[in-house]
């Protein structure tokens, strides 16, 4: 019993990351303030935020 409370529940919290992740990332490309390299590294920075690796491709 006690297992499935806790599957259900780091379920609710990854998928509640996962929302939120994604509507920063939504509001990161559809900023037209931003160029193109910035709206990448602002993205970057929301993976990162997240304890994401993303490795140093993007740091050009």
């Amino acid at each position: 019993m006690y297992r499935d409370e806790l599957e259900k529940t780091v379920g609710k919290v990854i998928s509640e990351m996962e929302r939120s992740m994604l509507e920063e990332i939504h509001e990161a490309v559809c900023d037209d303030t931003l160029n193109d390299f910035d709206c990448v590294e602002k993205i970057v920075g929301i993976f990162e935020k997240n304890n994401i690796r993303c490795g140093t491709r993007h740091d050009f």
